[in-house]
């Protein structure tokens, strides 16, 4: 028995608690992607709704090329909204930020 592991519970380790993936804005790590501006957001709306449409593969791969690249910006921009959110219209933008999120992660599926 190892006095150093006396309180370490088995198979603590796989708890849900210690899913990097359910942490809060405040304990995750920070994106590394630039927050997009309001026209890249824009953007990143119209090539999901172009891959959500269209069958022509080769504008598939060039909006799929578009959505990849600006996920990150998204996903940056949906984490400064959540640690600076006040006002009502502050939720609402970033829920409307994670609804395109989750069109662009079934768009990419």
């Amino acid at each position: 028995r190892d006095e150093a592991n006396k309180h370490q519970i088995k198979g603590a380790h796989l708890s849900p608690a210690f899913n990097p993936n359910l942490a809060t804005s405040r304990h995750s790590r920070p994106a590394n992607a630039a927050p997009l501006s309001a026209v890249q957001v824009e953007t990143l709306r119209k090539s999901a709704l172009v891959l959500e449409t269209t069958g022509d593969p080769r504008v598939l791969r060039a909006h799929a090329g578009i959505v990849k690249r600006m996920k990150p910006g998204l996903a940056a921009l949906i984490q400064q909204h959540t640690e600076e959110a006040a006002s009502d219209m502050d939720f609402k933008l970033t829920q409307g930020m994670i609804s395109l999120l989750e069109t662009v992660d079934a768009a990419l599926e």
